[in-house]
């Protein structure tokens, strides 16, 4: 039994989070392979418009997470007449699987982080629910500390619709050559374990080394204030911009000439992923999901997490090292196109899809 293409995606909000962006990366292969998309949300926001002019019908449900799921929001996704419901994170799980449950519909929730899967828990008991890991870190978290069975996950990691993100050139810029110093950056919510504080002691290490760089940390937070008073200590301000862009834009990212992830903890790494699809170098943590997407010395530099040393060292080795940046950049761009296009991601989801559905 093949399923009707018809699927209800779910998520929190239409805004400028990562679940958002994931969904819309997806939207155009999933319509393009003759999918009709419903998308439901407890909330609308910055994205909703983009949502809309794919050609999804978008439903703004504020009271999606009630205990009691009211008439209006079932009534309209039964009209709809779909044969998927899908939520794009944990945090959107207890609603779909009511959804689901009402509806008597396979249910696909992607875990795209490793903390906070309480709301998962309830889906242990349901033969009819499917997990969807980014990465394997996450699928052997879901294994062996949340109890879930290895029958019922499948790694499909996001994908990047590969013409909103360009290979940009990757050449070094240095005052001698250019007008301007080369930009080393990084994006992340701004809190603790995004790795920021260790992120700052590497300027500041790189700027001492005699090598200049201007550096970038883009993304909003709690610790804005925390990390400019931090750069102040670290007299490197006049060499800090702060910025609440995100990267998901092609165009705040294509300035950039090294990509830095220092955070301590990651489920996949979209941010890492856009850079590497733009070929620009990157240094990272090896921590959890990025193991998935950096392979040492391939596709970008690995180092310990915490160390901002190693980090120090790696950026200064691309800032003189040309040639290892055109490297990694080819390898990285080339392994995007490979592994992680939305075309070949949304054609993995449809065949999960399928196989599933084929057998409730």
């Amino acid at each position: 039994m093949s399923f009707s293409k018809r699927i209800v995606l779910i998520l929190n909000a239409l805004d400028m989070t990562g679940p958002s962006f994931a969904a819309l990366n997806i939207i155009p292969d999933l319509l393009s392979s003759g999918c009709a998309v419903m998308i439901i949300a407890r909330a609308g926001g910055e994205r909703e418009e983009m949502f809309s002019a794919l050609g999804c019908d978008v439903r703004i449900f504020p009271h999606l997470g009630v205990p009691i799921l009211g008439r209006k929001i079932l009534d309209s996704i039964r009209k709809f007449e779909p044969s998927i419901i899908h939520a794009h994170c944990p945090d959107c799980a207890a609603a779909a699987h009511k959804i689901a449950k009402s509806l008597s519909l396979p249910l696909f929730v992607t875990v795209n982080r490793l903390d906070n899967l309480e709301s998962l828990e309830k889906l242990k008991t349901d033969n009819n629910c499917r997990l969807i890991a980014l990465s394997e870190a996450i699928r052997e978290k879901l294994i062996n500390k949340e109890g879930f069975a290895q029958e019922v996950i499948k790694v499909i990691p996001n994908g990047l619709n590969l013409k909103h993100f360009p290979a940009v050139s990757t050449n070094i810029k240095t005052t001698a050559q250019f007008e301007r110093l080369p930009v080393v950056g990084t994006y992340g919510t701004l809190i603790e374990h995004k790795g920021q504080q260790d992120f700052l002691v590497a300027a500041k290490s790189v700027l001492e080394r005699g090598l200049d760089a201007e550096f970038l940390i883009m993304g909003h937070g709690p610790d804005k204030q925390k990390l400019r008073d931090r750069a102040d200590n670290l007299k490197i301000s006049s060499r800090l911009t702060f910025s609440a862009s995100t990267i998901t834009d092609s165009q705040n990212i294509s300035n950039i000439n090294i990509f830095v992830e220092p955070t301590r903890k990651e489920g996949f790494g979209m941010s890492v992923l856009q850079a590497m699809a733009m070929g620009i170098p990157v240094v990272a943590c090896g921590v959890g999901g990025l193991f998935s997407l950096i392979e040492h010395e391939v596709t970008g530099l690995l180092i310990s997490a915490g160390d901002s040393k190693a980090m120090a060292d790696s950026i200064c080795r691309l800032l003189k090292d040309q040639a290892l940046c055109n490297e990694l950049s080819h390898n990285a761009r080339i392994r995007v196109e490979e592994e992680f296009s939305s075309k070949i991601i949304t054609q993995k989801l449809l065949n999960y899809y399928q196989s599933i559905y084929a057998t409730v």
